[in-house]
């Protein structure tokens, strides 16, 4: 009698990382309900690139919903940090970031960098290198593990998205400073045009 040799199966998680260049394309412009302070993602004639990197934070399964505390709390800190140091690199060419996912392992992001247009956006592996060296330096204190770092340059079609701004922000939408603007003067000039009352 010969006994049979058990085998094991080993099950592979999939990896989270994406291809050099892909293409983003919708049918309709999308509405973004947010707040400005998480920014927005990037339209058609505007460079993109996805950075992806992971940060040594514990999961919470909630980071997985955009309408959680703990996914905005999390994505202002993220957004606000990212801004600050890429604006200081790139500062004629840069535009925002806009944070698309959190994912488990240990804390996943990824990250849209936007720049003003695809031909003037740094390389894949600038951007990969500019970020260690920010770590590096302690200008980014996010807790990003650097040896995840990964970025990828991906293509636009996507009409301008519909911005519909909620709370406080730093940066408001160009055609509403106008309308504001344009009201604060018509009740400026009202006010001075408006007659004074007739002393008997």
């Amino acid at each position: 009698t010969t006994n049979a040799t058990p085998t094991s199966t080993t099950t592979v998680p999939p990896t989270t990382t994406r291809s050099t260049v892909a293409t983003r394309t919708t049918t309709a412009a999308p509405t973004i309900i947010t707040d400005t302070n998480l920014g927005y993602p990037a339209s058609f004639g505007e460079g993109l690139i996805i950075l992806q990197f992971r940060m040594e934070l514990v999961f919470d399964e909630r980071l997985t919903d955009r309408t959680s505390t703990q996914f905005i709390i999390l994505a202002i800190k993220v957004t606000s940090q990212l801004n600050v140091f890429f604006s200081r690199v790139y500062p004629v060419i840069y535009r925002r970031c806009y944070v698309e996912r959190f994912w488990n392992g240990s804390v996943g992001a990824d990250v849209q960098l936007v720049f003003s247009s695809p031909s003037v956006m740094p390389s894949n592996e600038t951007v990969v290198q500019d970020l260690k060296t920010g770590i590096a330096k302690l200008q980014v204190l996010l807790g990003v593990i650097p040896e995840s770092i990964n970025a990828t340059r991906e293509d636009v079609t996507t009409p301008a998205p519909t911005v519909t701004t909620s709370g406080s922000s730093e940066v408001a939408a160009p055609s509403s400073l106008l309308l504001l603007a344009l009201i604060a003067l018509y009740s400026t000039l009202s006010h001075s045009r408006s007659p004074r009352p007739h002393n008997p």
